[in-house]
């Protein structure tokens, strides 16, 4: 079932000690990455407005990994490691969601996910502003 965009919709981890709020942007634009981190983690997110994500219980479960410029930070619930949301180093005003812990969304609803490439071509590493993108992942249902 694919979630109503523009309204808030709740999430949580895997054991729900970690529940936040989440208001959906009319885009949704689910994505991958291929850095090191999330070529590892394999999850789709998608990215909103810092503001338009609250979390309503557990902050305190939420540990925090980092690593080269630490500057993107990648939130997980220290209880069962699902990885709830990330602090993206490409656009601070931005936090990339697990589209897995959203619920009402099934990644498998969506047909194609873009593959960003943060490996080799980071608007941060290169200078040039917007995303590189490097395929596309296809979701076939049976």
């Amino acid at each position: 079932m694919m979630a109503d965009t523009g309204q808030e919709h709740t999430g949580s981890c895997h054991c729900g000690s970690v529940k936040f709020a989440a208001k959906l942007p009319d885009d949704l634009a689910p994505h991958r990455c291929n850095c090191s981190m999330c070529e590892k983690k394999s999850t789709v997110v998608i990215d909103l407005p810092k503001g338009d994500l609250t979390v309503t219980s557990g902050e305190d479960t939420l540990s925090a990994y980092s690593f080269g410029t630490g500057v993107a930070k990648h939130w997980f619930c220290s209880n069962c490691g699902i990885q709830v949301y990330q602090n993206l180093r490409s656009d601070p005003h931005l936090v990339s969601v697990n589209a897995a812990c959203i619920e009402g969304l099934d990644i498998w609803d969506f047909e194609e996910i873009p593959v960003v490439d943060g490996r080799y071509r980071h608007p941060k590493d290169t200078g040039t502003p917007g995303r590189k993108y490097i395929g596309v992942q296809k979701l076939v249902r049976e």
